[in-house]
């Protein structure tokens, strides 16, 4: 039994000397690879590097970076390299592991292999309209980005991509003057890094496309990105209008006795909706709905009329027509000349 004793001695000494000089490694450095967004640099160890405690010890890595900054062991393993300031696109990190670095216990680090991470290029960090959101055919698109860009690499590399053609439509960059307003339309605040641009020419109305942000748009330091981004838009219908009434069954006539409603795709000014008739047995009908001006102006005319409705806004999509009608009669609608949307399109239906 005692030499089976010794045995279990000798081989528990040996065990324990072996750990006591475990290979010195990197466990985990973070970050690695192309970021978006970094402010330190964090290094852990297998095996304790520093005395507990000891935060000012020396720091493990040559570093190469283009911005200052402060390390720190923040325990005998992990020592954390914090930066002063913000990495530009394109800038790169290197952190090399000293020739002479060394374990609490004198194990030397082995590896030579350097550490590396750099800042990603310009990205798309907000684009307006969101994305799948209804656009218009000339849209304006606001992109902002984590650093000032260069335009011309904007018209370089980013494009319009219709669906189902294979087709880059190129895009203009905003001037300064334009973007200001585009902002103010889109109700935005200024945005610190932000380009406006649209598609040299309009898209098909009811279409899908893709706003596309390519690799190689650059900073003003010289970063450029490196993927391509993009985001999808549903490119809104034609204008057009349409009547709707009850009716006993479909391909019947319209009911007498229900009210006569005209919907737009788009919304339509009060004052042209009020100029749009029904006409037809021997008399002209306007919308119910009209302008407190219109009201004010009726109730002199007319006091306790009540065959209308005040318009709580200046814009709307539809209009009534108060029933009843009167049966087997042919009506006819007349429009304003020119009658548009708030963007200035003519109805597509309107003959």
């Amino acid at each position: 039994m005692l030499k089976y004793s010794s045995a279990f001695v000798l081989l528990s000494s040996l065990f324990i000397h072996g750990l006591a000089h475990a290979a010195v490694e990197v466990r985990d450095f973070s970050p690695q690879g192309e970021v978006r967004k970094v402010n330190q640099a964090t290094a852990i160890f297998n095996v304790d590097m520093v005395k507990m405690g000891d935060a000012e010890a020396p720091a493990p890595f040559d570093i190469d970076c283009p911005v200052s900054g402060e390390g720190r062991w923040q325990d005998s393993r992990t020592w954390v390299y914090r930066m002063s300031s913000k990495l530009d696109a394109g800038a790169q990190c290197q952190f090399t592991p000293r020739r002479d670095l060394k374990s609490l216990d004198g194990e030397a680090y082995a590896g030579t292999a350097p550490f590396r991470f750099s800042m990603a290029g310009p990205w798309l960090k907000h684009v307006l309209p969101f994305a799948y959101n209804p656009i218009e055919e000339d849209q304006v698109f606001i992109v902002e980005t984590a650093f000032a860009i260069k335009p011309q690499s904007v018209e370089q590399h980013a494009w319009c991509a219709p669906e189902g053609v294979s087709e880059r439509i190129p895009v203009r960059v905003l001037s300064t003057t334009q973007l200001k307003t585009a902002l103010d339309k889109l109700r935005s605040a200024d945005a610190a890094h932000a380009v406006g641009l649209r598609c040299q020419r309009p898209l098909a109305p009811g279409s899908r496309m893709q706003l596309v942000w390519d690799a190689g748009i650059e900073s003003q330091q010289g970063g450029k990105s490196t993927q391509r981004e993009s985001v999808t838009y549903e490119v809104r219908p034609v204008f057009r209008a349409e009547l709707s009434c009850t009716r006993e069954r479909p391909n019947a006539p319209c009911s007498p006795l229900s009210d006569i409603e005209l919907r737009f795709s788009e919304s339509v000014s009060l004052a042209q909706l009020e100029q749009i008739r029904l006409v037809g047995a021997g008399k002209s009908q306007a919308p119910m709905e009209i302008s407190p001006a219109s009201a004010r102006k009726r109730q002199a005319q007319r006091p306790g009329a009540a065959s209308y409705r005040v318009a709580e806004q200046d814009q709307l999509i539809s209009v009534q027509f108060k029933g009843p009608f009167k049966p087997d009669a042919a009506y006819q609608l007349t429009l304003p000349a020119n009658l548009h949307d708030a963007s200035g399109r003519t109805l597509s239906n309107a003959n």
